[in-house]
């Protein structure tokens, strides 16, 4: 973790004032030694119209998988992450439903024992592809891209998943029927999406689903906290099994926040969050979900806190002027009198959406028999229902948020 004692805002303006070295116009013959302690930056580029040619291309939401940490690259493509810790990252990028990108990306340790910072240089942004399946059963619950960490909804035994990057992916598949307390889980089924699932669905198959039993598998993340003041071992978990509610007791984080547990066969949501004592100062992640099979591990990666800060100020931080069009400018390395244009987060999950007879905030009921709210979707006459406490996306640009 990044050393150091500092609340919120003095952390925010350390960060600014490290950042500012990067200063306007960018002049560096090495990318690296503009980067201030654990910063990722990088250009978007993207071929949207499939002219053959890649060019840089603003208006992509990008994602540190597991948190809050949310970004919009500017007109240049430009985006920067500060300040992450020593260990891989993984970075979701996605531009409505049409280009999507998963990078991991590792943080090292430089000469000082301070995160180097890592420039990805030109970030290539491709045609994203389609994922569906059907399970051997019938019911309802989730599929789970681990990859991504992104999930849909499985309905009468069907799934699909939109806006799917190219590369590996790892899905696991959750089932439950309420009225009768059963739960059903399958996998993992392993893919590689390559070039020529672009703007083309691929489907899986039938994915077979066993009811759960008592055999174990593992969960495994990181907890990670951006606020220096707080240490990894003193982040709260709760693990709840979503017909049996949280474990009790709950894991602890070791020293290095890793956290490793045996659970049976089910369906779990994992959450952090701060102790009392720093309850204002951060912002936890949507709890991340998890299918647990028996000899599996379901890996979640890094799970965040997150000053919420931070991503406003590394959302101005520009190398050149051109990096704060239209109407800003750059000054000591961060945009003035510029907004980033609003899209949803890259980790927003795709809404399925389906036309219900029901009015915007209005109560309803998912498919899977989870208690939501009906939101109007602006891109055709549908409403969709949003479980509580979540949110989704129609088009990768509105958000619909399940308040109740």
């Amino acid at each position: 973790m990044v050393a150091g004692g500092h609340r919120v805002v003095a952390a925010v303006g350390l960060w600014i004032a490290a950042t500012a070295l990067t200063s306007c116009p960018y002049s560096f013959t090495n990318p690296v030694d503009g980067l201030g302690v654990g910063q990722i930056s990088g250009r978007t580029v993207a071929d949207p119209l499939a002219t053959g040619q890649a060019s840089p291309v603003g208006g992509i939401s990008v994602s540190l998988k597991g948190s809050t940490f949310d970004q919009v690259t500017h007109d240049t493509g430009y985006f920067t992450l500060i300040p992450l810790p020593a260990g891989e990252h993984t970075l979701l990028f996605r531009q409505g439903t049409n280009l999507s990108l998963v990078r991991h990306v590792e943080v090292g340790l430089g000469p000082n024992g301070q995160p180097d910072g890592v420039s990805l240089g030109d970030v290539l942004v491709p045609f994203a592809g389609s994922v569906a399946g059907t399970t051997s059963d019938y019911n309802s619950g989730v599929v789970v891209d681990e990859t991504s960490g992104l999930t849909a909804d499985v309905s009468s035994g069907r799934f699909r998943l939109d806006a799917m990057s190219l590369g590996d992916h790892l899905f696991k598949v959750g089932e439950v029927n309420t009225s009768t307390a059963g739960e059903w889980v399958g996998g993992p089924v392993g893919i590689s999406l390559g070039s020529d699932a672009q703007a083309a669905v691929t489907e899986l198959g039938v994915i077979p689903v066993h009811e759960v039993t008592p055999s174990t598998g593992t969960v495994r993340f990181r907890a990670v906290s951006l606020l220096p003041a707080l240490a990894p071992s003193d982040i709260l978990v709760t693990v709840s099994e979503v017909l049996r509610g949280p474990l009790a007791p709950a894991p602890a984080p070791a020293a290095d926040g890793q956290v490793e547990v045996a659970l049976a066969e089910g369906i779990y949501l994992v959450a952090i969050a701060p102790p009392s004592a720093q309850a204002g100062e951060v912002s936890a992640p949507p709890a991340a979900t998890a299918v647990v099979i028996a000899g599996q591990v379901a890996d979640l990666g890094s799970l965040y806190l997150v000053p919420p800060g931070l991503p406003a100020a590394a959302q101005l931080l520009c190398q050149v002027a051109a990096d704060c069009l239209p109407g800003g400018t750059c000054s000591a390395g961060s945009c003035l009198n510029w907004s980033p244009p609003a899209v949803a987060p890259a980790r927003t999950p795709l809404c399925q959406l389906r036309l219900d007879y029901c009015g915007a905030g209005q109560a309803c009921t998912t498919a899977d028999g989870l208690a939501g709210q009906c939101s109007a979707v602006s891109t055709g006459p549908y409403q969709t229902c949003v479980p509580c406490g979540t949110d989704c996306t129609a088009d990768g640009i509105d958000l619909y948020v399940g308040g109740c």
